[in-house]
């Protein structure tokens, strides 16, 4: 084994509630050394990419801690971290049930646009796409250079729990898909990991994770809130008219929500050019309940903007199978070097992470850590 076996410095685990919550903890890292200005990779166990940019946020911004926290959110943490400097390379591992990234090694861009000030990136994934941020590099100003790689990470070996009831999931995930378990020494190169120091991530959510706007609306509603914003992959010629009328729309969209948030009548409020989707707006209005319904509209909106090329994630796994996803990390990490720190996310206030499974996935990867670094680890826990 490595010499992190007889290493007596205590490893600190940040545990958050919120995953931007440890941003502030990654921050006071590098001000006390513990972690390098620069040159950082991030390993990032999660359902969810959490890749995204602050739409509105100026790069300038990046610099300013108190503009910065109040901007970021739970899907947008990561890549200011890159505009800053700190990260230069990402390794998001995710479970089998998690689409909205294929996997692979992507590299790219995040700098300012020249244009507007904004951050902004080159890459021309879907995933970016749709949320408006790609821009041409010629487009940006203080480039940043940062490697993604992408791996699915092989879920359980079955879909069935000791007393025989199967693991509740969206999407059909069948025994073909599995990917095999008895080698993950295959994995370790793949990571693509340097000599340099790392981050742990861990969102509890990789174990187990829900998509709370099932919860919210019905399936009919669901359907209509995610055909009235979806996205059509553009052609690559067609990218930056596709963004600009994306940007109309969702604009679009956010101002007609918004006035009928205010009380306003659907006749009186902004219309659509689109007259298909105008039409599923009614259709959405009379399914939630017609206009004497309290509707949060905002919450549709967000609901759109979750789901206008994949859905959120759903998987809720039993805990015979946490167990075993556990297990398959240990064996994962112990094949890695020591990180520098590890950062910790429940996701359970916004229902990412099953309330009911949360504490039970927390003391199971403790457990893990503290077995896997020889007892030698510092929870703080910060929620």
């Amino acid at each position: 084994m490595e010499n992190r076996r007889v290493n007596k410095k205590k490893l600190n685990v940040y545990i958050v509630e919120d995953h931007n919550e440890v941003v502030a903890h990654i921050y006071r890292c590098i001000g006390s050394k513990l972690l390098p200005l620069s040159d950082l990779t991030l390993v990032h166990f999660d359902s969810h990419p959490d890749l995204l940019i602050p739409t509105d946020l100026q790069a300038d911004d990046v610099f300013c801690l108190d503009k910065l926290y109040e901007a970021i959110s739970i899907e947008n943490w990561i890549l200011p971290m890159v505009y800053a400097g700190h990260i230069k390379h990402i390794v998001w591992i995710k479970p089998i049930w998690s689409t909205q990234i294929s996997d692979g090694v992507y590299k790219f861009n995040v700098g300012k646009e020249k244009q507007s000030g904004h951050m902004r990136l080159s890459c021309r994934e879907n995933y970016f796409v749709s949320e408006c941020l790609y821009i041409p590099s010629d487009d940006l100003i203080n480039l940043k250079h940062v490697t993604l790689n992408v791996i699915t990470f092989p879920r359980p070996r079955t879909n069935t729990d000791s007393d025989g009831q199967r693991s509740k999931a969206i999407g059909q995930h069948t025994k073909r898909d599995v990917q095999p378990l008895n080698d993950l020494s295959d994995l370790v190169p793949n990571l693509n990991l340097s000599d340099g120091p790392y981050i742990l991530d861990i969102d509890l959510d990789f174990f187990s994770t829900q998509n709370p706007f099932k919860e919210d609306f019905s399936e009919v509603q669901y359907n209509l809130i995610k055909e009235l914003y979806h996205f059509e992959e553009p052609q690559p010629q067609n990218i930056v008219q596709a963004i600009k009328d994306r940007t109309d729309l969702i604009n679009q969209l956010e101002i007609i929500f918004k006035n009928l948030s205010q009380g306003k009548e659907i006749h009186k409020v902004t219309t659509l050019s689109d007259k298909a989707r105008q039409l599923l707006i009614e259709q959405l209005l009379v399914e939630l309940g017609g206009p004497t319904a309290d509707i949060d509209y905002q919450l549709v909106h967000r609901c759109g903007l979750t789901c206008d090329v994949t859905d959120l994630p759903h998987h809720v796994t039993s805990n015979s199978d946490i167990g075993h996803m556990i297990t398959e990390m240990k064996h994962l990490l112990d094949l890695m070097r020591q990180p520098a720190i590890i950062t910790i996310s429940r996701s359970s206030n916004d229902d990412y992470c099953p309330k009911n499974q949360v504490d039970f996935i927390q003391e199971s990867v403790l457990k893990t850590l503290a077995s896997l670094y020889c007892q030698n680890i510092n929870a703080v826990h910060d929620y």
